[in-house]
């Protein structure tokens, strides 16, 4: 009996090594014409080579394309190569990563990240380059025809920027786009999540004029800046020189007509003649020193301006009386 179990082994063998191909079933049908090995059942799976991470590692040379199950990752691996490197490629881990309803690829189950470049995803969706510059393209590229495309990035360098650029069709060459936020309707908000008008800045802002330079700043407080150098103090602020059709300045104090009123004290032609000699300047208006170091101020200057102007009136009227007495003691 043994003789005949060794002589049927042998043949089969020599059957299956003729044939080139092995079916394994339980209804008897031949391989499929393209399989070098048809495995059928509706009642049992296959189980390829289960190892540990280590020992999947320890393999000596494993081949391309060589398939085994990791049970440290609970993952499949498989081997793969290029001209320069071969390396193992994982190819799921635990439940079913990816659907497709036809119309949507989409990560399942919906807690799951998406890394691209980057195997520890932070968020929905994650893209990274830990070599460089990290570019999102969204829309036909730089260089195809006819079309404008979207450029999300991020810097290089450590405490670098990121960026959104409008990119029309070829790039640099092809130039650059327009960058519209919100057509339609809405509002956009800059350092706050309820924005109250078409734009909404929370916090200090500023235009640059030359790159440099700082052409207007905004700051959070309400005071404004035009020129890079702002002066310290003032709610306006101008670098430079400034032009308006008509300028209203809103006084707090009280306007000089007090100079009419019979308690004010004129100075006498001597005492105003001494305080011009010892002081080069009329009174109660600032010296050119004091003009030289702080400025003008336009509102109370021209406060002083009528004041003087007011005493110079009544100056006038006190010579006008003293002429008609002379005219008069003359007759």
């Amino acid at each position: 009996m043994k003789k005949y179990f060794i002589s049927f082994c042998m043949l089969l063998f020599v059957y299956v090594a003729a044939q080139s191909q092995v079916a394994i079933n339980t209804d008897g049908a031949a391989p499929a014409a393209s399989a070098m090995l048809d495995v059928k059942s509706n009642e049992k799976g296959m189980l390829i080579p289960r190892m540990t991470t280590a020992q999947r590692e320890a393999i000596v040379n494993p081949t391309n394309g060589l398939l085994v199950y990791d049970i440290s990752t609970a993952s499949f691996w498989y081997r793969r190569y290029n001209l320069l490197q071969n390396w193992w490629e994982q190819i799921a881990i635990g439940e079913n990563m990816w659907g497709d309803n036809n119309s949507t690829i989409y990560s399942s189950p919906s807690s799951r990240n998406v890394g691209i470049g980057i195997s520890n995803a932070e968020s929905k969706l994650h893209v990274s380059n830990s070599s460089g510059t990290t570019t999102l393209t969204i829309g036909r590229s730089a260089t195809s025809g006819g079309y404008t495309g979207m450029l999300l990035g991020t810097s290089a360098v450590s405490n670098g920027y990121n960026y959104i650029q409008s990119v029309r069709a070829g790039g640099q060459a092809g130039g650059y786009g327009n960058l519209i936020l919100n057509p339609v309707d809405g509002n956009v908000g800059v350092g706050t999540s309820a924005p109250q008008s078409r734009l909404d800045i929370n916090g200090t802002f500023s235009v640059q004029g030359n790159g440099t330079n700082t052409a207007l700043k905004v700051f959070n407080d309400g005071r404004v800046s035009i020129g890079y150098k702002a002066a310290t103090g003032y709610w306006f602020s101008v670098n430079g020189n400034m032009i308006c059709e008509e300028l209203k300045v809103q006084l707090g104090t009280t306007w000089p007509d007090y100079v009419f009123h019979p308690a004010y004290k004129l100075k006498t032609f001597d005492e105003l003649r001494q305080f011009i000699k010892q002081n080069n300047h009329l009174p109660n208006v600032p010296s050119a020193a004091i003009i030289e170091k702080d400025g003008i101020n336009v509102g109370d200057m021209h406060k002083r301006a009528i004041e003087k102007i007011e005493e110079l009136t009544l100056y006038i009227l006190q010579l006008e009386e003293r002429l008609a007495a002379l005219e008069s003691s003359v007759k």
